[in-house]
C-alpha cells in the first residue's frame, strides 16, 4: 500500500515588503537600503490564498516595515477568516 505523506508548515514568516523609512545596520534584510518590490493589492491577496492553502497555523508578517503596505489589513483580515493566527 503506498501512502501519500504531506507535509504542511506548522509557521510561515512573510516579508511582504522591503520597504522601511529606517536603514538600520543590524537588518537582516537590508530593508530600506534594497528595492521595494511591492506587490499590489490583487497579487497581495492572490500570495495570501496560496498561504491559506498551505494550511498553517500561524503567519507572521514582517518586512522593512509592513505597517507601510497599504492593504496591511486586508491581508491580515484575509488570514484571521480562514482561522489562522496573525502576527506583526
Amino acid at each position: 500500500m503506498l501512502v501519500e505523506m504531506v507535509c504542511v508548515p506548522s509557521d510561515v514568516i512573510w516579508d511582504i515588503t522591503y520597504a522601511c523609512p529606517l536603514r538600520c545596520i543590524h537588518c537582516y534584510s537590508e530593508s530600506g537600503r534594497r528595492p521595494t518590490r511591492q506587490l499590489g493589492a490583487p497579487d497581495l491577496l492572490r500570495v495570501a490564498d496560496a498561504l491559506i492553502a498551505m494550511r498553517p497555523s500561524d503567519i507572521a508578517i514582517a518586512g522593512g516595515e509592513p505597517l507601510v503596505v497599504p492593504d496591511l489589513f486586508a491581508v491580515a483580515e484575509r488570514f484571521s477568516r480562514s482561522g489562522i493566527s496573525v502576527t506583526l
